[in-house]
């Protein structure tokens, strides 16, 4: 195999421990999601309340299952460009 289909897969290794550490964790990424939900100054601060606690759970849900759809067609760009390496290679 060649060097270029090992960057692949480990890329591609790299991009699931990240997809399936936030499905575990979702906390990991509030930060991020606070961006979004327009909290960046109570999430700097530490001033968020239950309800805003709620609303970036809901929205970390939300980007959990678009991120695991991410991987799946991430997943299979990955092992396609492996494979038609490996038939340019024949």
């Amino acid at each position: 195999m060649s060097l270029i289909s090992y960057v692949i897969m480990l890329v591609n290794l790299f991009v699931a421990m990240v997809v399936f550490v936030l499905i575990t964790r979702p906390e990991k990424m509030f930060g991020i999601v606070s961006y979004f939900a327009d909290l960046r100054e109570e999430w700097a601060t530490g001033t968020l309340g239950e309800e805003d606690y709620a609303r970036l759970f809901r929205i970390a849900n939300r980007l959990q299952w678009l991120a695991l759809f991410c991987l799946l067609g991430f997943s299979f760009l990955c092992g396609s460009l492996i494979a038609i390496i490996q038939l340019s290679a024949l």
